[in-house]
């Protein structure tokens, strides 16, 4: 059984949109046999207001992914002694 960390008083019952969630505390919905705190947290990520946030993370994932590619790529090239190229790389 997992230990609770945090209490009931720091535990956030959203109620108003009728999902029983424990904001702090996901596996206290599970306990009291409520749905899954993965079900819940999918059901509220595609509320309408929160489709937007949810679009800027994945641009945020793939702009990150990008720029650690790059990193990699300019990383080798000083490795092989080739440091001036990367410029070079950078506009083609």
């Amino acid at each position: 059984m997992i230990p609770a960390p945090c209490t009931v008083r720091d535990a956030v019952r959203v109620d108003n949109v009728g999902l029983g969630w424990y904001g702090f505390c996901p596996w206290r919905s599970v306990m009291h046999g409520e749905t899954s705190a993965l079900s819940q947290f999918v059901s509220i990520m595609f509320l309408p207001d929160n489709i937007p946030i949810v679009g800027l993370l994945f641009l945020v994932m793939y702009f990150t992914y990008l720029g650690f590619r790059e990193a990699r790529k300019n990383d080798q090239l000083v490795a092989e002694g080739r440091g001036d190229e990367i410029l070079k790389e950078m506009q083609k």
